[in-house]
């Protein structure tokens, strides 16, 4: 779980996701308690042995569910 940088409320999911590349991605956080918003950078490994993100996604879609609006 991510905790908010301003007042430390934890946070479940980030409100969006960004894949740069294979090897990184940038989550969106907004703190429904104090509005903060902030941005969380992550790097995947870069050892040739592991999964890329595309290949994770494609075998177990459950990892990261669409979320859908109605």
């Amino acid at each position: 779980m991510m905790r908010c940088v301003q007042c430390d409320t934890e946070l479940v999911a980030p409100v969006r996701s960004e894949y740069w590349s294979e090897k990184h991605a940038c989550h969106i956080w907004h703190c429904p308690k104090c509005c903060a918003c902030f941005s969380s950078l992550v790097s995947f490994p870069a050892d040739t042995d592991t999964e890329s993100m595309k290949d994770v996604l494609t075998e177990d879609p459950s990892l990261f569910p669409s979320l859908l609006f109605a």
